[in-house]
């Protein structure tokens, strides 16, 4: 299992458990399939941070917004 855990501008955070997950640069988005195996989104905004970590607790990403990305 993996755990994203969000972090919004405004302050809230969100913690996801995860099965896998995917960082789309190009669309500032962390899709995941959560543990019903349903595929869910999370969008990523300006000064917003979402962290991945594996089922030790280590971090594994990082995922910020990306401006103007041309991938």
């Amino acid at each position: 299992m993996l755990t994203l855990k969000t972090i919004h501008s405004n302050g809230d955070e969100a913690v996801y458990e995860a099965t896998s997950f995917k960082h789309c640069a190009k669309r500032n988005v962390v899709d995941f399939v959560n543990s019903s195996g349903e595929l869910c989104p999370i969008r990523i905004t300006p000064q917003d941070v979402v962290y991945a970590m594996n089922s030790s607790g280590s971090t594994v990403g990082r995922y910020t917004y990306l401006q103007d990305v041309t991938i």
